[in-house]
């Protein structure tokens, strides 16, 4: 499929105009919608601390969020003079049609960084929302791609082999972290090839955006070791690798404030350093969201607490239905 449509609607700059300009900063790129800003703040967070030697350039994809949102991630880049922000607002009309999770049409959006970004980038590291940045990013950017087109992490096992055997591929993927060499992601119009496998596959794409980046990047992946994005096995771990890079919650989320659990404390850790740290952590905003803070209140010995949102859960489900 040919994109003629025109993706990005807007775009806006903060930070240093040096770091912005600058020929040898990092380019850093996020999806984001309203509801997964904070996250993604902290996350931005988590990296500028480990980093604060590398000139980033943090690229925000979004189709709308706030100015309240926008002013909080002025406030980050003001913070660290090694930090430049651009957030681009996109149209993606494009993908109408397509299944959606949690995070809406932002799911698909890195996949339009070739369309969206200047020329002139020649190489990006996608991130997931959900992933802090637990030291330096500099062994991973200096790799050489081995001419290859992404850099990417084996999935857990249980999804890597059933999306494997699903799809006849090898080494599946977790698209959580993507460094990618926009360079050849343009000559070899991957966002093109990822349309049509979306449009083609879409009934039997479980994991969405991944399962189609799999399938068009089959042979055009070099992976990299786990430290890159680890992705804990079960909320019961204790401790990640003394290696590791990227810590990324793609099970269990820490901003939920029903949850708690030992690796949340990575977390927490850049969530005090954010503009968010006097807010709360995300209150249940749906009757499912209610039934979980009940259980979880209740476990804790927080009784009165625990049948607050019991009955909440049962009023918001009567209305719903």
């Amino acid at each position: 499929m040919e994109i003629t449509a025109t993706i990005e609607t807007q775009k806006i700059e903060f930070g240093s105009p040096d770091v912005l300009a600058g020929k040898e900063s990092v380019h850093i790129g996020y999806g984001t919608d309203e509801n997964f800003v904070m996250p993604m703040g902290v996350s931005m967070i988590s990296v500028l601390e480990n980093n604060k030697e590398l000139p980033i350039v943090f690229h925000v994809l979004t189709e709308n969020i706030s100015e309240k949102s926008i002013n909080q991630l002025k406030t980050i880049a003001s913070r660290y003079p090694n930090c430049g922000v651009q957030v681009h607002f996109t149209d993606l009309g494009i993908i109408d049609g397509l299944p959606m999770f949690a995070l809406g049409k932002a799911t698909y959006i890195r996949v339009f960084l070739g369309q969206i970004l200047d020329p002139a980038v020649e190489k990006i590291l996608y991130l997931d929302g959900d992933i802090v940045c637990l030291q330096s990013i500099q062994n991973l950017i200096h790799r050489d791609f081995s001419g290859k087109t992404v850099m990417v992490v084996e999935d857990v096992p249980a999804t890597a082999r059933k999306q494997e055997k699903k799809f006849q591929l090898q080494q599946y993927f977790n698209a959580g972290m993507i460094f990618m060499n926009m360079v050849q992601w343009r000559q070899e119009k991957i966002s093109e090839k990822f349309l049509d496998v979306c449009f083609e596959y879409k009934e039997r794409l479980n994991y969405l955006d991944q399962d189609a980046l799999n399938i068009v990047l089959e042979k055009k992946k070099l992976m990299v070791g786990r430290e890159y994005n680890f992705i804990p096995l079960s909320a019961e771990e204790t401790e990640v690798p003394d290696n590791a890079v990227f810590l990324h919650y793609a099970g269990t989320k820490p901003w939920y404030c029903w949850l708690d659990f030992p690796l949340k404390r990575y977390f927490i850790k850049y969530y005090k350093m954010s503009p968010w740290k006097d807010e709360s952590l995300q209150q249940p905003r749906n009757y499912r969201e209610m039934h979980y803070m009940s259980r979880a209140r209740w476990r804790q010995g927080k009784y009165f607490d625990s049948v607050y949102w019991f009955i909440q859960y049962i009023s918001t489900k009567i209305k719903k239905k």
